[in-house]
C-alpha cells in the first residue's frame, strides 16, 4: 500500500514536542506553487512508514514525485493537456507525434547508486519506442499500448545508475509515433533526493493549455 506525504507532514510525526500545526503552515511557506516537494512512502503491513526507519528499524523507502511544470521538470516538445482523465496534477505531457520528441527532468542525487524510476504513461495508438538518457548512459525501451486506450495510466519502471549531484533525465522518440502521454516520474531511493532547476536545458516556448 502506498502513501503520499509531504516534508512538513513528516517532520510533524518526528516532531513529538512541536505543534503540526505550526509545520504544516512552515511547509506551506516554503514550498509554494511550482517549488512544491512531494514524497511518498511505503507502508509496512504493520501500518507504519518505512520513511520513519531510523526510529522503527524499518527499511526506509523513499520516492521523489516530479509533475508537469513542478520543480524538476525541465521541458518537452509538445503541450501540456488535461484532456483525458486519471491525471495526477494540472495535467500531462503530450508530446508532439514524430521521431525526436523528448521530454527532461533533472535531480540532485545525495549518493551515486542505482535507483528504479518509474513512468506513468498512458498510450492508446501504438507501441511508443524511445531512449532513455541518464547523464550519457542510454538504454532503449517501448511504452505498450495501455488498456482502454488514453485513460489507463501505467506505470513502466527501469533501474538506471546515477552518480552523485545533478543528473538529467530525459526521453527521445525514436518512433513517427512519438512519446506516450507522461504523467509523472518518480525516483526511489533510500535517501531524500531533490529536483533540480533544470540548468543548461532549453526547450521552446511551447507549454501550454
Amino acid at each position: 500500500m502506498k502513501s503520499l506525504i509531504t516534508v512538513g507532514a513528516i517532520v510533524c510525526l518526528l516532531s513529538i514536542f512541536s505543534s503540526c500545526d505550526n509545520v504544516n503552515e512552515n511547509s506551506k511557506n516554503t514550498h509554494k506553487g511550482s517549488d512544491e516537494i512531494q514524497y511518498y512512502s511505503d507502508i509496512s503491513p504493520t501500518g507504519k512508514l518505512s520513511g520513519l526507519a531510523p526510529l522503527l528499524n524499518e527499511t526506509k523507502l523513499i520516492g521523489l514525485i516530479i509533475e508537469e511544470l513542478k520543480k524538476g521538470f525541465c521541458g518537452f516538445n509538445g503541450q501540456v493537456k488535461s484532456e483525458h482523465k486519471g491525471y495526477t496534477g494540472v495535467g500531462y505531457a503530450d508530446s508532439i507525434n514524430e521521431s525526436g520528441a523528448s521530454i527532461s527532468w533533472q535531480i540532485h542525487i545525495p549518493q551515486r547508486g542505482n535507483f528504479d524510476l518509474l513512468i506513468t504513461y498512458a498510450s492508446g495508438a501504438k507501441t511508443n519506442k524511445a531512449t532513455l538518457n541518464v547523464e550519457g548512459q542510454t538504454q532503449n525501451i517501448n511504452f505498450n499500448i495501455t488498456e482502454n486506450e488514453w485513460e489507463n495510466w501505467q506505470v513502466l519502471k527501469i533501474n538506471v545508475p546515477m552518480d552523485q549531484g545533478v543528473n538529467t533525465i530525459s526521453l527521445r522518440a525514436t518512433a513517427q509515433a512519438g512519446l506516450p502521454n507522461i504523467d509523472s516520474i518518480k525516483i526511489i531511493s533510500r535517501e531524500p533526493i531533490k529536483p533540480s532547476n533544470c540548468k543548461g536545458i532549453v526547450y521552446p516556448s511551447e507549454i501550454s493549455f
